[in-house]
């Protein structure tokens, strides 16, 4: 069994995989080192190779653990990886960023693929037919959005409902909802519609907490994938040879 950890700001998400088949996931809350130990614990004597995508570094008591228990690969700008990536600043990218379009490519074997990411910020990502991964774009995510209404003014609330849309707000909060929600869902139509008049035959794929928002409410044909970036790690430990891992 193989294990794939995206470590986030705030959630960590592990998937468990047989070969390319996820047999079951699991989210920690507010990251830390007893959880993270107890969750692979579970399946210890199963777990043969471990890979680890993380926004915050490693405390060394994770490393020392991992160490101590798996063949581990920590997926960084300099592991090798199945796509050719054209990114002008790989140092500074974010790697769930980059699993997501390698993910991507289990779902879709060949052609240009738009990645978009829906959780805190919105990512969009994009690999061509040549497997190049070519970059992107970052914008709020809906939470966000709603956080800076309420923070740089005075007078709006707070908002957290993402149901229930209307175009016209008859009230504050209606008013807010309206704009936030129908103003992201405009954004990402359009910057589909953008990548398909550059890119005909164009596939899409939404993941992150908030793709069934966008997969129910966007008018393009989209495909959901809610753990890809987990996918896109698993590749990642497929292709690379087992004589690159950390077992100190």
């Amino acid at each position: 069994m193989k294990v794939a950890i995206d470590i986030g700001n705030t959630l960590t998400k592990m998937g468990f995989f047989e070969g390319r088949e996820l047999l079951k996931t699991s989210v920690i809350q507010n990251y830390n080192m007893e959880s993270f130990i107890q969750e692979l614990n579970k399946d210890k004597a199963m777990i043969d190779e471990v890979i680890v995508s993380s926004v915050i570094d490693l405390a060394d008591d994770v490393i020392n653990y991992l160490n101590s228990n798996f063949r581990w690969l920590p997926f960084t700008s300099t592991t090798p990886i199945p796509i050719v990536n054209m990114y002008q600043t790989p140092l500074t990218i974010g790697m769930d960023r980059l699993a997501a379009v390698i993910g991507a490519r289990v779902f879709h074997k060949t052609g240009n693929i738009l990645t978009i990411d829906a959780g805190t910020c919105i990512t969009y990502d994009f690999i061509n037919s040549n497997d190049e991964y070519l970059g992107g774009g970052i914008s709020p995510g809906l939470m966000m959005r709603y956080k800076a209404l309420n923070n740089y003014t005075s007078k709006l609330p707070l908002v957290q409902i993402m149901n229930d849309m209307q175009l016209i707000g008859r009230d504050t909060i209606g008013s807010i909802k309206s704009g936030v929600l129908n103003g992201a869902i405009a954004e990402v139509n359009g910057i589909i519609d953008q990548y398909s008049s550059y890119y005909p035959n164009l596939q899409v794929i939404i993941t992150g907490g908030d793709n069934s928002f966008f997969a129910i409410n966007l008018r393009n044909s989209i495909f959901a994938a809610p753990h890809l970036v987990l996918h896109g790690l698993n590749e990642v430990l497929i292709y690379n040879k087992t004589d690159i891992l950390h077992n100190d």
